[in-house]
């Protein structure tokens, strides 16, 4: 509308795919398999979620981890969500999966083989494991294309993937 150039996804698949909270909604709606949550609204001062631990915490408008807190035990909780809730009131809680870091990028409709991400250390992919030159580290995440999965664990990530890809209405 405002005749301006861009590549990429459109304009409102991008702002849904970028809000955790919609996102989260929309996946809701569609039957893509996503992690137990609950919608924390600390407006009116941080409190603890009725879901009980472990469980990340994540403001929905923020990226590469940014903001993220993984919360292990109820002795910490409190702190992660204090530190959460600078980026924002409204915040995403949801169920910590143990596993593997897997991503599967769809272009075109076009599903691409799955990724595995396994950061240098810690458990999770933290804002470090992604940018280690911004933290100091020498050694960043390794990646593994294809993932060493089976045919139908390949097959299953992929599906879901591109569940998500139409869900959100993505044109690219």
């Amino acid at each position: 509308r405002l005749g301006i150039r861009y590549t990429g996804a459109g304009v409102a698949s991008s702002e849904l795919a970028f809000d955790k909270n919609d996102s989260k909604r929309c996946f809701l709606e569609h039957e893509v398999p996503t992690p137990r949550s609950e919608l924390l609204d600390c407006v009116d001062g941080v409190k603890l979620p009725a879901m009980s631990v472990p469980y990340v915490v994540k403001p929905p408008r923020e990226g590469s981890s940014v903001g993220i807190q993984v919360v292990k035990d109820e002795a910490g909780a409190l702190a992660a969500i204090k530190q959460a809730a600078g980026f924002s009131k409204d915040l995403l809680v949801e169920e910590f999966v143990e596993g593997r870091e897997l991503t599967v990028g769809v272009l075109d409709g076009e599903v691409f083989p799955v990724v595995e991400i396994a950061p240098p250390e810690g458990e999770w992919y933290d804002m470090a494991s992604k940018y280690p030159w911004l933290s100091g580290k020498e050694v960043g995440s390794q990646y593994t294309c294809p993932a060493d999965l089976t045919d139908e664990e390949t097959a299953a990530v992929q599906a879901a993937a591109k569940k998500a890809y139409d869900a959100l209405g993505i044109e690219v």
